[in-house]
């Protein structure tokens, strides 16, 4: 997992990738902020990912500050 905080202040990607490496499928997933995602679900049918209560601010991480809240 990554948090590439410039571009994803809003949005969590979902993305499928084959067994030869290949990117088969990207999805933007909308959220409210940039949450704290640290697990998610995958059943044979489905992948759950948690929006958690936790957020991260950008602003507090640049002052060294800790970022979650």
């Amino acid at each position: 997992m990554v948090y590439a905080w410039a571009e994803w202040r809003d949005h969590i990607q979902y993305v499928v990738v084959a067994a030869d490496g290949k990117v088969r499928r990207t999805l933007d997933i909308p959220l409210p902020g940039m949450s704290m995602v640290h697990d998610m679900s995958l059943t044979d049918r489905y992948v759950v990912i948690y929006d958690q209560p936790v957020t991260v601010s950008l602003k507090l991480a640049i002052a060294r500050l800790f970022p979650f809240r």
